[in-house]
């Protein structure tokens, strides 16, 4: 992308921020000291994270409201979606309101590479009377807000709501290995016994 930009002012820089879905929003800063005219090449990442390539279905979502305020990200969520498609829609959002990113301190949400963790400290979640699931090794940096008989789940467990009472449950891996050899023992069946409890959990393997 080549941006140019002509002033009659040749004594200011001009810092521009550049937000287009597929991509990380980047920053360029033309110089106009002394001149009517300058050209900057933005070179844009791809958004590896991104799921959904095409923006006009992302677009159509709906039951996903973000809003940048205050170096915050805050996400509501209160129609059911899977967590690749809330992100997608707030890169969306990003690539249709880069005012709110500028704002912001010009800090976008970012994922990894491998679409498992994000680089965003100041986020709130909120879920609200429906389901927001995550897909497997996916791990938000931040646990929602989980109401109105909502259901969060990610790779560390689930948070759900009923009656006003707020109902976590881990998740946990258990390897069965040959007390002489140490070898894993394949096909292991193992029993469980759970009394969910409010804010908490017990468990009882037999």
């Amino acid at each position: 992308m080549v941006l140019s930009v002509i002033s009659a002012d040749t004594t200011d820089d001009f810092q521009y921020i550049t937000c287009m879905y597929g991509y990380q929003p980047t920053t360029s800063t033309p110089i106009l000291k002394g001149a009517s005219g300058a050209t900057s090449e933005i070179r844009l990442l791809a958004d590896l994270g991104i799921t959904e390539a095409t923006k006009a279905t992302v677009a159509a979502y709906t039951g996903i409201t973000p809003v940048y305020a205050t170096g915050t990200l805050t996400v509501t969520v209160d129609e059911n979606h899977t967590w690749n498609e809330v992100y997608d829609y707030i890169k969306y959002y990003e690539s249709e309101n880069p005012d709110e990113v500028w704002e912001n301190s010009k800090a976008a949400f970012v994922s990894t590479a491998n679409k498992l963790s994000y680089l965003y400290s100041n986020l709130v979640i909120v879920v609200d009377g429906c389901n927001l699931t995550c897909a497997a090794g996916q791990i938000l940096p931040t646990k929602p807000t989980v109401e109105s008989g909502g259901f969060f789940e990610d790779a560390e467990g689930a948070i759900w709501e009923d009656s006003g009472s707020l109902y976590y449950a881990s998740h946990g891996y258990i390897q069965v290995k040959d007390a002489d050899t140490n070898a894993n023992v394949e096909d292991a069946v193992i029993g469980w016994e759970t009394q969910l409890l409010r804010r908490g959990s017990s468990t009882t393997p037999h």
